[in-house]
């Protein structure tokens, strides 16, 4: 399992053990799954979609941001998009 955390501004977005998520790199679309090598990343418009350890999906639509990942831990620091 991998442990997400999504932030805003506004808050905490996800706090959550996940099987696997996907981000909207700055240098194409990515998805992180246990044991991804370390790596940084500047996220632009796109969606965070994930899937938790009981199988139910999750998604965010953002603006901007830069995830960090390191040893099945993933953050994400984000602007969230306005609709």
């Amino acid at each position: 399992m991998i442990s997400l955390t999504i932030i805003s501004p506004a808050g905490t977005l996800c706090a959550a053990q996940v099987r696997k998520v996907s981000f909207p790199g700055a240098r194409g679309q990515f998805t992180v799954c246990p044991g991804h090598a370390p790596l940084i990343s500047s996220l632009i418009p796109g969606g965070i979609s994930w899937t938790d350890a009981d199988g139910r999906t999750g998604s965010v639509t953002v603006r901007a941001g830069c995830v960090r990942v390191h040893n099945d831990n993933v953050e994400a620091c984000v602007e969230v998009q306005n609709i």
